[in-house]
């Protein structure tokens, strides 16, 4: 009798369990979008909801899981915060507001936020976001980021793409642009800007300083190095200017472009469309283009000589930092193939 009912609980409590949900085991650093609550991060640490207990990490936090509902991440810290953002998803939304501080994310895997109305990630004027790669998992980090209706993607304060094999991806609202007022670096990785269609589109408002990386947007100037000119310059619509005084670049009317000073080598450039350029009565994006320094004289080469009578021989050698072409000549000017 004692053996049948010792049964019937162990049968019991196989069953109580069964209709339970598996219950995650969750890492003391990482908080879950899953959850569907509120996620805070200020200087006492990280919590759910105005309510929930803190949870203390001084490394940082990984934000990860599927926001299924409405989401919202609110940061407010007085120095620097370390994040990870590991396969974020949305099947709801997700709106992120820095309202002050220096927030570095490293990007984890393929990520994407969708906000519920404004733009997905909002920071303070005096704030800002820092997006770098996390490579541990060999994978291509990138994330999307789509605004709500008449808002832009991202929008404020100072936003920082440098991280390797980066893609970062902003989506406009209907009615608006990828990039709305602030400040947009970008250092390595590659910025991608698109409307609410998924078409290439403008960047947007505000500044955009390029010191390296790519940027696949409408409407920008881009430095050509092996002819030396700026590109994408309709003459009269912008004015140009170095260490805060105007220049007045030679125009080259053939290909919108600019020739560049010898003297702009290893400068930054800034590019400021004038008001109503373009058909518009409004201010215009301000672009910032960092000019490499002009590429020295070859130095320390190897050269093999051709073995039979008519084919090319090669030179050996040859780095980044020489001017050199491997394509007759049309690039630099010198004739010759080279082996790099």
């Amino acid at each position: 009798m004692k053996t049948k009912r010792l049964f019937l609980k162990l049968f019991l409590a196989v069953c109580f369990l069964m209709a339970v949900p598996a219950m995650r085991a969750e890492a003391a650093d990482s908080l879950y979008l899953d959850r569907g609550e509120k996620i805070i991060i200020d200087e006492n640490g990280a919590k759910y909801g105005e309510k929930g207990e803190y949870i203390v990490n001084g490394t940082g936090y990984t934000i990860t899981g599927r926001a299924s509902g409405n989401n919202t991440i609110n940061i407010e810290v007085p120095g620097n915060l370390t994040l990870t953002f590991d396969n974020i998803t949305c099947s709801g939304t997700l709106n992120i507001n820095i309202k002050a501080g220096i927030v570095t994310v490293a990007i984890k895997g393929s990520n994407r936020i969708v906000a519920g109305t404004g733009s997905a990630i909002s920071i303070n004027e005096n704030a800002q976001l820092h997006f770098t790669s996390d490579i541990s998992d060999n994978n291509t980090p990138n994330i999307s980021i789509v605004g709500g209706t008449s808002s832009s993607a991202v929008k404020g304060g100072k936003f920082y793409v440098n991280g390797k094999n980066l893609s970062v991806s902003l989506y406009a609202g209907t009615g608006s642009k990828p990039f709305g007022e602030g400040e947009l670096s970008v250092a390595q990785g590659t910025l991608k800007c698109f409307d609410n269609n998924g078409s290439k589109s403008e960047f947007g408002d505000g500044k955009l300083v390029q010191t390296g990386g790519n940027i696949v947007a409408n409407g920008l100037a881009s430095i050509d190095m092996s002819q030396e000119i700026i590109t994408g310059l309709k003459w009269g619509d912008y004015d140009f200017w170095m260490h805060n005084e105007m220049v007045t670049p030679e125009y080259i009317n053939t290909n919108n472009a600019i020739k560049i000073n010898t003297s702009w080598h290893g400068q930054q450039f800034e590019i400021q469309p004038k008001k109503g350029s373009g058909g518009t009565t409004t201010s215009s994006i301000a672009q910032v283009l960092d000019i490499p320094n002009r590429r020295s004289k070859p130095t320390g080469l190897q050269a093999t000589s051709e073995t039979t009578a008519g084919e090319y021989g090669s030179i050996a050698k040859v780095n980044e930092t020489m001017q050199y072409s491997s394509d007759g000549g049309k690039a630099d000017g010198k004739e010759g193939r080279v082996s790099v």
